[in-house]
């Protein structure tokens, strides 16, 4: 994708098109039980390691959260193997949204699948606004209001096809 062109991408037959100024997707692999600042907000976020890993959102100091996620089946890897460099735990803003707190979450399950779980901690308590898994690996990118999200899928005879989502 260029940076700041018009991008077409054909699925089927059809052609999607649209105009992205995209910033490149990172993500850092959490620290486990420390509190990451979401933003400009008093909010924080905490990685517990559990069975399963679950993601809590905190306001202010509060130690009681007000949003948590379980993160089932996650696992965190780094390095260049399996698309691990896209592991971790990013914050998402778009313009039109400067102070919502949205949080991308990007992990591996199974032998080789990649997930994404899109938080949205003001909306959702309890569950992502946003999931989708590739068979082999999910990637995004943000844009000034949405995040395209590309992933693999395994069809029945044995060939992949890549799926692209927009979201919101």
């Amino acid at each position: 994708m260029i940076k700041g062109r018009p991008v077409s991408l054909v699925f089927g037959g059809i052609a999607l098109s649209a105009a992205l100024w995209s910033l490149p997707a990172s993500a850092d692999v959490p620290l486990q039980g420390l509190r990451h600042k979401l933003g400009d907000t008093d909010d924080h976020w905490r990685l517990d390691d559990q069975d399963p890993l679950v993601l809590s959102v905190f306001q202010g100091q509060s130690e009681i959260p007000y949003a948590r996620y379980k993160l089932t089946g996650c696992r965190f890897c780094s390095g260049e193997d399996d698309n691990c460099e896209k592991d971790g735990i990013a914050e998402i803003n778009f313009i039109s949204q400067p102070y919502e707190p949205i949080l991308a979450v990007t992990c591996h399950v199974g032998a080789h699948s990649q997930r994404l779980q899109i938080l949205t901690p003001s909306q959702n308590q309890n569950s992502a606004a946003y999931r989708a898994t590739g068979d082999y690996y999910i990637m995004y990118e943000q844009a000034p209001d949405h995040l395209m999200i590309s992933y693999d899928m395994k069809k029945g005879d044995g060939t992949y096809t890549q799926t692209i989502d927009i979201w919101p």
